[in-house]
């Protein structure tokens, strides 16, 4: 279950753009497609919002075969996340094999 109510949080900040819903998500960097496939499901949705601003940017980002999915901010986000993720392993497994006591033979 993810932390938030994705299709009103993407409803009310749908013009803010993806990277929004991405943060607000919580996604780890390993998740990025299932990220991306649930944004696009949620957009999708919107085709038959009863709100027509919504619809036509529902309408529009399918249109362009969600190419604000594939925007450098993005890419940089998602490799930030990444990097970020494999530091905080990295400091966890020094620290963890540095806290381990061998016995004395």
């Amino acid at each position: 279950m993810l932390p938030f109510l994705p299709k009103l949080l993407l409803r009310e900040n749908y013009h803010l753009g993806p990277l929004v819903f991405f943060k607000a998500a919580g996604y780890i960097a390993a998740a990025q497609e299932t990220a991306i496939e649930q944004y696009k499901t949620l957009v999708r949705g919107m085709l038959h919002d009863e709100d027509p601003v919504r619809r036509h940017w529902a309408e529009d980002m399918a249109s362009f075969d969600f190419l604000a999915l594939r925007t450098e901010e993005l890419q940089t986000y998602w490799l930030d996340l990444s990097v970020k993720e494999a530091s905080t392993r990295n400091k966890s497994s020094t620290s963890t094999s540095t806290s381990i006591k061998h016995p004395k033979l």
